[in-house]
């Protein structure tokens, strides 16, 4: 397959892979900032109307799912990110907590997510991407640190244990997914309970990914996604709730997600993200500078694209099974 196609296939999956060592001092760091606080799990039932009586065709499915092709945009100054568990940061005073967030996309790479802490005087964790690289700038004690890499030269790095954190993967989470009807899918097959299965193999440099969409048997929404890497290993989670129907554009977006990474060799983290409200197809500040890498020349710049590879002394023993069950989870 040509470097085109696997670059192609990569853009239609919606994710990108990042050095197991490196994203796991970034889910440190993010945990570190996320110490304190309280939150409450609000189910909601899902809304969206009923599209299928029976067991859909994959085309059928996917120009359901890809109604959300008419989201461009979407941006939110009332979200909150929940740290609900975390292997890497331990000790007294470190739990659950639950800070304000902004949230913008557009699509098909362009992210900024910024975390606001208080009495910080840097005042967010920023992570973002855009057509030509993704960074994570956390704030450090005499200095901010920048994590950056362009997205094709991190795609070369030749020895990785991956994990689907770049930020382009978290579009997809947050249920705009792109189901191409002519990929390489199986399903959509019924699932005991109604919901339907559908795995997708998409071809990457170090392998074949696994990717599975759990989607409501009648509505068509995406409940769950699950990534495998090239060993079985999962390597990421999503979880769908509050999925609210906007009938201006016809299509359903998740109000609250549940997020699991998992780093091989390192134990998951888990954590979830809840909106209030979106803005859809507008954008709440200039897009020319929303996607603009954030440098102001005072920071430790690491390019994750030129680190070595890193091979972890243990891994996790690969999934039996796909499902994650909510006491897996332990979502409160």
């Amino acid at each position: 397959m040509t470097r085109r196609a696997l670059s192609s296939s990569r853009r239609s999956l919606g994710s990108a892979l990042v050095h197991a060592k490196t994203v796991g001092g970034w889910l440190m760091i993010l945990s570190a900032v996320l110490a304190t606080g309280c939150a409450r799990h609000r189910a909601v039932a899902d809304l969206s109307p009923v599209v299928f009586d029976r067991v859909p065709s994959m085309e059928e499915v996917a120009e359901v799912i890809n109604r959300n092709d008419a989201v461009k945009q979407l941006h939110t100054n009332s979200a909150t990110i929940t740290l609900v568990s975390s292997p890497q940061v331990k000790g007294p005073g470190f739990g659950m907590s639950r800070l304000s967030a902004s949230l913008a996309v557009e699509r098909p790479q362009r992210l900024r997510m910024q975390v606001r802490i208080p009495l910080s005087a840097d005042n967010a964790v920023d992570l973002g991407s855009n057509e030509d690289q993704f960074w994570m700038r956390v704030p450090g004690g005499r200095q901010p640190q920048l994590f950056l890499a362009r997205h094709d030269e991190f795609a070369e790095q030749p020895h990785r244990n991956l994990l689907p954190i770049d930020p382009v993967w978290l579009i997809d989470a947050l249920g705009l997914v792109h189901l191409d009807p002519d990929g390489n899918h199986e399903g959509p097959r019924s699932l005991p309970g109604g919901d339907l299965e559908i795995v997708s193999r998409v071809p990457q440099i170090d392998g074949t990914y696994r990717r599975i969409l759990l989607v409501d048997g009648q509505r068509g929404t995406i409940k769950e996604q699950y990534l495998y890497a090239p060993s079985g290993d999962l390597v990421a989670f999503s979880r769908a709730r509050d999925i609210r129907f906007d009938p201006e554009i016809e299509c359903s977006l998740p109000h609250a997600i549940d997020l699991e990474l998992r780093p091989i060799g390192t134990p998951p983290t888990q954590m979830k993200i809840e909106v209030g409200r979106y803005s859809i197809n507008r954008l709440l500040s200039d897009s020319q500078t929303l996607f603009t890498l954030p440098r102001d020349g005072s920071e430790e710049v690491v390019d994750l694209a030129r680190i070595g590879g890193y091979r972890p002394e243990e891994t996790l023993a690969p999934a039996s099974h796909y499902r994650v069950t909510d006491a897996a989870l332990s979502i409160p």
